[in-house]
């Protein structure tokens, strides 16, 4: 669900801090306009033009300008507002301790000389709630959003200030509350009859993202449709608005997988930005991006690396080598030539995403260390977990220079190191992670989210994999539930954490729990992922697995089966794809087959054992994966020989 989340978030930003600087000099709206305090300063209003073309370079330069002019002159106000400009400046570039200060000596100046309620410390307290959501102290944020929301403040504003709550409570995944706050403010535009207009067309796009993200696809796209109807009735331009919309219709389609869709109203999507900013402009390449990232929902990587190589080529023409923009889509490429196996192409795009943002920001910043974090998931794809320790360590030291301290940030790469180490085979480190992760996240956030839910997750994983299975168990229960409180049962991470569980209590030999629990993560993930191989069939692979161990061998078959023509289906998709390393797909349905065979020499079919359990070898052979020696394959592929007593060898019996 990453994905639509991340489009949220991207919307949110935009909806509620579009407006930047300039609402430092005239407000939120029209009615404020008035009421706000006044810099009469030149510098000021440089360094507010540069600001508004994001040049914070030379904004900060003349916001001292201006305010070593005013200093000491009795116009303490205005210093202050130019303390609030440059807060606000400073968290668009990642100075979370300069921005901080400003922001705070701008907001006690204005509430001890104009009062707390005064406009001016409405906006300064505003912007530190930005602060504070950006920080990752989503309590904070909230707590002051959700205020001002209950200000006499005008309308539009409060509904600004409700804006801001709601993508705070999407950064932290505590989907269902925000759920709540979007059918509010839905009430509200329609009990005064205000339905027809940009922002209400805007807040029926974000449920709409919502409700897929919850799960519930088809009322999210009936919802998108109906902010698409009311475009139309106020404006016949076709604008980025609308070509949003259809990005996100393109979202939910992936996840519906509905390939036919994707490529509708990316396509319509697509025509959008190009009529409006031409072929080559960074909004066109981002649009590619964000539909390559459907495409690899479907496993259509040609389509994906389409797409992305598309978004780096017009990224390049436009801003060169050095920008944001080329970053992100040789990240994006990066997560293309991973899922094709291509390891050692994903890490160089990674590493080249880091390099450009070295090159074009000054100092560490948390793009920075979400790319170290990116780089490491390729290290651990390559299983080269030392590395991939190295670099996530790299991305959460980062963040601690960012911010002055550890922050959720810092938590949530804790959790991503415990996973490495796991994998890496350092079992304390790994706990020590976990414990300490998830420690700092259930002190800084009190309600059920995601994010909480995760934490549990990674603890429940990591006890599962040190044998502590009675902990094991207790964590991902709670993770379950954070998840289901955060944003409902239809998220694929409560599926996953069901075949956690599974997995455990088949290791405890409560095989009815785990049956439950295997068909619950089948049942869930056949809505948030369709026929994914990583989910659905690798479920059915569980089912079968646990059906076996209760001797249920004619279930386990047709489990084994289903998970088996799943794998076979997906192996005939990628083998369309150029370079595509379709070895861990064809080990992965050896074990299958293998399983199979397993099944049937316990029934004592013998013939139908042979068959597949020969089928399972020679896969492997002709794919180049060796089997270990003394694997449990060729120990029951001697058994079998000797059952058939045949009159060659066992190497050429195998080859048969």
């Amino acid at each position: 669900m990453k994905r639509v989340i991340s489009t949220v978030v991207a919307l949110g930003i935009l909806f509620s801090i579009a407006f930047f600087l300039t609402t430092v000099i005239n407000s939120l709206t029209n009615e404020k306009r008035e009421m706000l305090l006044e810099v009469d300063n030149e510098n000021f209003d440089k360094a507010i033009e540069y600001a508004n073309n994001g040049d914070y370079e030379n904004a900060e330069i003349y916001f001292f300008k201006a305010k070593n002019e005013l200093t000491g002159k009795n116009r303490d106000l205005e210093v202050a507002m130019i303390d609030m400009s440059l807060g606000y400046t400073y968290l668009h570039i990642d100075r979370y301790k300069d921005s901080y200060e400003y922001l705070n000596r701008a907001l006690s100046k204005f509430r001890s000389e104009l009062g707390a309620e005064d406009v001016n410390a409405r906006t300064a307290r505003y912007h530190l709630g930005h602060y504070y959501k950006n920080f990752g102290d989503y309590e904070n944020a909230l707590a002051i959003f959700m205020d001002l929301a209950k200000s006499n403040d005008t309308f539009q504003n409060r509904l600004y200030y409700s804006n801001s709550a709601i993508s705070t409570l999407i950064d932290m995944g505590a989907l269902s509350y925000a759920k709540e706050y979007y059918t509010s403010q839905k009430a509200i535009y329609e009990e005064r009859g205000k339905t027809n207009n940009r922002n209400y067309m805007l807040l029926l796009n974000d449920e709409g993202v919502m409700l897929g993200n919850l799960g519930e696809f088809e009322a999210g796209t009936i919802i998108l449709k109906k902010a698409i109807e009311i475009h139309a009735e106020y404006s016949q331009e076709e604008d980025a608005d609308l070509a949003l919309v259809y990005l996100n219709l393109a979202n939910i389609a992936s996840f519906l997988g509905e390939p036919e869709k994707i490529t509708e109203y990316a396509n319509k999507a697509l025509d959008i930005y190009k009529k409006i900013y031409g072929e080559n402009h960074l909004n066109v390449a981002h649009a590619y991006r964000s539909v390559g990232s459907n495409y690899a929902a479907l496993h259509m990587a040609d389509k994906q690396n389409e797409c992305y190589s598309k978004a780096l080529e017009i990224a390049k023409n436009v801003a060169g080598e050095n920008h944001a923009a080329v970053a992100s889509s040789y990240s994006s490429l990066a997560d293309y030539y991973n899922y094709v196996g291509n390891y050692n192409e994903s890490i160089k795009c990674a590493e080249k995403a880091i390099e450009i943002r070295r090159n074009i920001l000054a100092g560490e910043t948390p793009a920075a260390a979400a790319d170290y974090l990116s780089l490491a998931d390729q290290y651990q794809a390559a299983k080269r977990y030392d590395e991939a320790v190295v670099a996530a360590e790299t991305g959460g030291n980062i963040y601690i220079d960012v911010f002055g301290i550890k922050t959720i940030h810092v938590a949530k790469t804790c959790l991503v190191l415990a996973r490495t180490h796991i994998l890496a085979g350092n079992t304390e480190d790994a706990l020590n992670f976990a414990e300490g992760g998830t420690a700092f996240i259930e002190k800084s956030i009190q309600r059920d989210c995601t994010i909480k839910a995760f934490a549990y997750q990674t603890l429940g994983y990591v006890f599962a994999q040190t044998d502590n299975l009675s902990d094991a168990e207790k964590y991902c229960k709670m993770a379950i539930d954070s998840y289901v409180a955060s944003g409902g049962e239809k998220q694929s991470a409560v599926g996953t954490t069901y075949g956690y569980l599974g997995s455990l209590y088949t290791a405890m030999g409560d095989y009815d729990a785990a049956l439950i629990a295997c068909q619950k993560r089948i049942e869930i993930h056949k809505i948030t992922n369709g026929e994914d191989v990583g989910y659905v069939e690798s479920g059915y692979h569980s089912l079968g697995f646990t059906q076996y161990q209760m001797g249920r061998y004619d279930d386990a078959l047709a489990s084994y089966n289903l998970s088996a023509e799943l794998r076979y289906r997906q192996i005939a998709k990628d083998e369309q794809v150029k370079g595509m390393d379709l070895s861990p797909q064809y080990d992965g349905l050896s074990a299958t087959l293998n399983n199979i065979a397993a099944a049937y020499e316990d029934m004592g079919q013998i013939n139908e054992a042979i068959v597949y359990g020969r089928k399972a070898y020679r896969m492997l052979i002709d794919h180049d994966i060796l089997p270990e020696a003394e694997s449990k394959m060729i120990q029951r592929l001697h058994r079998l020989y000797d059952a058939a007593s045949p009159n060659v060898s066992f190497d050429v019996w195998l080859l048969q």
